[in-house]
Parts: structure tokens; C-alpha cells; sequence
């Protein structure tokens, strides 16, 4: 695709696989649960139909056979995924169902042996009691997928935090660099250090970008965008180099700009895709709210957390977010004069107050634990 080719490192492929079979045991299992709601459906129409005064025993009886085959298949099925599960790195937290799966066997059995010996009315007990496990057993693993997302959506959320918080050191890093070579004479001792401190912005775009690479495939509706930022900025850091070696400052600091909007460009996406993922808990918590009544704890308060939005920026400069920078500067605080070149700053402040209101403390809090050394 559009990556440079030495980031698809066989650690990389690896990790793309693992993404891929992890992916592949979500479908698994959201099938399994499907086909299981269906199933408890049917079976309990079978036993509306033996309560019947004119029930046909022999016709129920071909029917609840087929039952019991289609659930002898979804054993199978079961298995399938468990082995899905167990092919995985970090396997899921999976409850064992063979107990549960048994005791619908035994009561589909029972209900077979009934309706063979004409007695519909009696089969109606035990197809009922089928029905209401297999959807127990159906709702136990929809509440454990629910509980997997979460925990995902917990690790894709801290993930975000740390690559949100390092593209934006890079961006900090990169207009420092534009501001130094403003008033640097190319003739200065320190204007090699210049092009070395650039060689290093590159090599740390580099850790970052294998982060995106691996969000890309798991967030499928960005990694087209995702691809053409990394591109535009490898492009750029690269013209910035050479254009150093060749002394040519305004040329190379017009490339450090355009690298510096796509990263702010990144930085903007990650912060949507943050928000995006606050709002499926939220949706989340209430959906198990109508089911399970009110949440207690933590997940109750989730619902009052909120995400800034990055506001774009002065001269079609994607600007980003106060109170994330505000977690930045308590790291760094030689950053933060610096931070806000290009008529930034005076649009920061207004926004900063604004939206310090808006954004919970504990999204930001966490960013500043995640950096690149200096």
C-alpha cells in the first residue's frame, strides 16, 4: 500500500495478523449469537405448538429431531470459536458453555422421547425449558462481548492517549525547529545540529507511525487517511533534509510546515476517533441501563465525560487542542512560549478557556505520561 517499505517489518505483519484472527473471533462469536437467539425463537415456538389441543406428535416430533440437529451443529460451532480464541496471542475471556449446552441437549431429548410416544403436551415442558436456556446461554455471551468491548475500547482509548500525545511533541518539536531556522544563519556552527535535530524528527515519526499503522487496521474508516498524512509527511521531513543539506532554510521550513499540517491533521482525526469511542460507551451504559437498570460507579459517570474537538487552525493550520497541549507544557515547559507559532497563540488561549470547561480532566490527565524523550 502506501507505506514506506520498511515499516512493513515482519513485526508489523504480525501484528496485522493478530488484528485479523482477533477480528475474525468478533464475527465468530457475534454469528454464534445470532444463530442462538434464533434457535431459543424456534424452539419456543415448537413448544407453543405441542400445548396445541390437535398437536400432530409425529410432525413435531420430525420438527424438534431437526432442532436437535441444527443444535448439535452449533456445538460445533462453539467449538469453533473456542479454537478461534485459543489461536489468539492475548485469548478472551471466555466462559466455558459445554454445562449449559448439555442441559439443552437433555431437555430437547426429553422432549423427542415425549412426542414419540404421543404425548405432546408433556413434550411442551422440556421444549420450553430448551428454549429458555439456549437464550440465557445467548444473553451470557452477549453481555461477555459487551464486556470484551469495553476492555477494547479501554486499550484502543489508552493507545489514542499515547499517540495523540506524541504526535503532538513532534508538532511542538517541528515548529520550534521552523521558529530557530527563521533567525539562524546558515553559516552558524549551530545549523548543522539543525539538520540533525530534523534527521530525528524523522526517526521519531517512525515509532509513531507503526502506532497508526496498527490503528488503521482496526479502524478501517480512517486508514485511507491515515495513509495519505504518513505519505505527505514522510514526503515533506525528507524535502525539509535535503533542502537543509543544500542550505536552502526558506524551502526547507515552507516542507517543515507542510509536515507540521499533517501531523496536526493526525492529531485532529485521533481526537474524533477518541470522541467517537466516548460516545459508543455512553450509548453503551445506556443500552445496559434499559436492560439491567442504572449502572453503579464508574460506568454510570462515564456518561458525563466529554472529548474537545480541535479547532482548525490560522492559515488552513489545523490548530490543536488547548488542554492537551496544557498536559504537554506540565512536562515540558520550555515548549511552551514556542509552542504557539504562526498567530496560534492568541487563538489558543481563547479556545483554551472555553474548552478547559468542556473537557474532562481525566481525558487529558494520562497524556502526559506517554513521551518521547528529549
Amino acid at each position: 500500500g502506501d507505506w514506506s517499505s520498511d515499516v512493513c517489518s515482519s513485526d508489523l505483519l504480525a501484528r496485522a495478523l493478530e488484528l485479523f484472527k482477533q477480528m475474525e473471533f468478533e464475527q465468530k462469536l457475534q454469528d454464534n449469537i445470532d444463530k442462538l437467539n434464533e434457535m431459543a425463537k424456534k424452539q419456543d415456538d415448537l413448544s407453543k405448538q405441542s400445548e396445541q389441543k390437535n398437536a400432530d406428535s409425529k410432525e413435531l416430533q420430525a420438527k424438534q429431531d431437526s432442532m436437535n440437529k441444527a443444535f448439535d451443529d452449533f456445538r460445533k460451532e462453539m467449538n469453533d470459536l473456542e479454537n478461534k480464541n485459543q489461536a489468539l496471542e492475548q485469548p478472551n475471556n471466555m466462559e466455558n458453555t459445554d454445562k449449559q449446552e448439555e442441559a439443552i441437549q437433555q431437555d430437547q431429548k426429553e422432549s423427542s422421547e415425549q412426542l414419540g410416544e404421543n404425548k405432546p403436551g408433556k413434550a411442551s415442558k422440556p421444549q420450553k425449558s430448551a428454549a429458555q436456556k439456549m437464550q440465557q446461554m445467548a444473553d451470557k455471551m452477549t453481555a461477555m462481548q459487551q464486556q470484551m468491548g469495553q476492555e477494547q475500547q479501554e486499550e484502543d482509548m489508552d493507545a489514542l492517549r499515547a499517540l495523540l500525545e506524541n504526535l503532538l511533541r513532534l508538532s511542538f518539536d517541528q515548529e520550534k525547529l521552523m521558529a530557530d531556522l527563521k533567525t539562524m544563519d546558515i553559516n552558524n556552527p549551530q545549523y548543522l545540529t539543525a539538520s540533525q535535530q530534523q534527521r530525528k524528527l524523522k526517526d521519531d515519526f517512525k515509532i509513531v507511525e507503526d502506532s497508526l499503522f496498527a490503528l488503521s487496521k482496526r479502524v478501517i474508516q480512517i486508514e485511507q487517511k491515515i495513509n495519505q498524512e504518513v505519505k505527505l509527511i514522510n514526503q515533506n521531513m525528507d524535502e525539509a533534509l535535503d533542502n537543509l543539506e543544500g542550505r536552502l532554510v526558506p524551502q526547507a521550513r515552507s516542507r517543515e510546515q507542510f509536515a507540521m499540517t499533517s501531523i496536526n491533521n493526525l492529531a485532529n482525526m485521533l481526537t474524533d476517533v477518541m470522541q467517537q469511542i466516548q460516545q459508543w460507551a455512553v450509548g453503551a451504559v445506556n443500552g445496559l441501563q434499559r436492560t439491567f437498570g442504572p449502572c453503579p460507579g464508574v460506568i454510570g459517570e462515564m456518561r458525563n465525560v466529554e472529548v474537545g474537538v480541535l479547532q482548525p487552525g490560522v492559515g488552513h493550520q489545523p490548530a490543536v487542542h488547548h488542554q492537551v497541549r496544557q498536559a504537554v507544557h506540565t512536562q515540558h515547559p520550555q515548549q511552551r512560549e514556542l509552542c504557539c507559532g504562526n498567530g496560534q497563540a492568541d487563538q489558543h488561549r481563547q479556545q483554551g478557556h472555553e474548552n478547559e470547561r468542556r473537557l474532562d480532566q481525566r481525558t487529558a490527565a494520562p497524556l502526559a505520561s506517554h513521551h518521547f524523550a528529549s
